[in-house]
């Protein structure tokens, strides 16, 4: 993997992905936490950029805990172009068992 090069998502993008991610995720309550839904709206919007792990490849890890925050880098599976905007993810796990959650992109 070369040199990454860093580019920020148009504002118009960004825009419309967290519209999308607000209507779907931010407004009902989810029985898991929809990680590939919220990959796939990214992925509409930016023209094929994904979550990614740290090492350039499609995120793949696991969300733990009733209650917690992270933040997941977007950009070219394969680490060629990097996002400077970022996934900012919280979640709680209510006592009914669903999960309340809050997602934007940066």
């Amino acid at each position: 993997m070369g040199k990454a090069k860093f580019t920020a998502l148009k504002a118009a993008t960004k825009k419309k992905i967290n519209r999308d991610l607000h209507a779907y995720v931010n407004r009902k309550y989810h029985e898991e936490i929809p990680i590939m839904e919220i990959d796939d709206i990214i992925y509409i919007h930016t023209g094929g950029m994904r979550l990614l792990q740290e090492d350039g490849c499609k995120w793949s890890g696991i969300l733990c805990g009733a209650a917690a925050t992270c933040t997941i880098d977007i950009g070219m599976v394969g680490g060629e172009i990097m996002a400077k905007n970022m996934l900012d993810l919280q979640w709680y796990k209510m006592p009914s068992g669903k999960y309340e959650i809050n997602c934007y992109v940066s």
